[in-house]
């Protein structure tokens, strides 16, 4: 797929600041079939949610995932089997993505991240299931060199997870998809998977311990089941495909960068949502915008720079959106006519700041000339003082 998506883009590998990953544009992305939540909820392409996971951002992304898979998810297929393997990838990659497109709506994410964070969720249930035994100072069951592998094998499942969250900051790739494809491999995985027979080791187990087993095995995969149907159905039936729940979720997921910098290479707003009418004057050009917010707030922009090309106030409508629109956070949608009449009343201020403008004005004028007409009369009535009044 990754050469699909080059073929797309032109064979083009786009700069840094639009793609860190080393891979295609947004555009390219979305016309493979990214996650883009407007499009799932608003034009029946449900689908996204899948062929994202096919996907990747990138090179890096591409590489560093397989390498996870690798170690992963090979260990995972030959402890369980194929099948146990790739559901538990697919459930959990699907699930990942429900979360990313409720809670980051405004961002394009793919990858099979998700699937592979489920099979790192799989891999936590088996050791937890499993602890008496993995971690067991019973001589018979596993030596002290056997034990201390386990704990390697701890550790670098805890590696990958902090690495790939950390991934997960950069543009096209989201930690929601990651932490929900932990949660949902770990919750199937506890009922799916099986755990070593203690029998075969000639250990007893009480009644009361054979049934907790079975319980949390009933309980897992039925509590995932349930958060998967219900997020999902909370996507399709209440969500718009634009709104997040939790506006400042996105900061799990996106720091702008360079943080330091005034001006950056990506942002983690919704200014790409504005849009507006640009005013114009034969003899100025493009002069002022009527520019509505992502929070549906209507305000009036005036340009620094008028311009007589159209283009290059489009290329700048997001900078014009964080200049004027505060946090540029999208909130709820305002109605066509709540907008105009936001327009309608941000005129009459101006028209009004205009007016008192000219008042002073003409006040300060007034002022003046009647200050300079005083100085004059004093002058004349000195003089007469001087020189008489027939000196003229």
């Amino acid at each position: 797929m990754m050469i699909f998506e080059f073929a797309i883009n032109g064979w083009v590998i786009e700069s840094f600041a639009t793609n860190p990953m080393a891979g295609v544009s947004a555009q390219t992305l979305i016309k493979c079939g990214a996650r883009v939540s407007d499009l799932i909820v608003n034009a029946g392409q449900g689908w996204r949610l899948v062929t994202a996971m096919l996907l990747h951002g990138g090179i890096i992304h591409l590489v560093f995932n397989m390498l996870v898979l690798m170690f992963v998810g090979r260990g995972l297929e030959k402890a369980h089997g194929t099948a146990t393997a790739a559901a538990i990838f697919l459930l959990g990659g699907f699930g990942g993505n429900v979360l990313s497109a409720l809670f980051l709506p405004q961002f394009v994410s793919v990858g099979a991240s998700g699937g592979i964070f489920a099979m790192l969720g799989a891999c936590l249930a088996d050791i937890v299931m499993n602890w008496g035994l993995v971690f067991s100072s019973n001589a018979i069951l596993q030596t002290q060199q056997q034990k201390g592998g386990n704990t390697w094998i701890l550790f670098w499942l805890a590696f990958d997870f902090m690495f790939n969250v950390i991934i997960g900051f950069f543009p096209f790739v989201d930690n929601f998809c990651h932490l929900g494809g932990l949660m949902f491999g770990f919750l199937f995985a506890l009922g799916s998977i099986n755990t070593i027979s203690f029998a075969f080791f000639d250990i007893s187990r009480s009644c009361l311990e054979r049934t907790g087993s079975v319980f949390v095995k009933l309980w897992g995969f039925l509590l995932g089941l349930t958060l998967l149907t219900a997020a999902t159905t909370f996507l399709f039936v209440d969500s718009d495909g634009v709104s997040s729940p939790c506006h400042a979720c996105r900061y799990m997921s996106c720091i702008p960068m360079p943080f330091w910098s005034p001006s950056k290479w990506w942002y983690c707003d919704d200014c790409s949502m504005a849009y507006g009418n640009a005013l114009y004057e034969e003899d100025v050009g493009y002069y002022s915008l009527q520019l509505v917010c992502p929070n549906s707030a209507a305000v009036v922009y005036k340009m620094e720079e008028p311009t007589f090309d159209l283009e290059v106030i489009n290329d700048g409508l997001a900078d014009y959106c964080r200049a004027a629109c505060g946090d540029g956070v999208y909130k709820q949608l305002a109605s066509s006519e709540e907008i105009a009449e936001d327009f309608a009343n941000e005129g009459e201020e101006a028209l009004a700041e205009e007016e008192a403008e000219e008042v002073a004005a003409e006040e300060t004028e007034a002022v003046e000339e009647a200050e300079e007409t005083d100085e004059y009369e004093y002058a004349e009535d000195e003089y007469e003082e001087d020189y008489g009044a027939n000196a003229y």
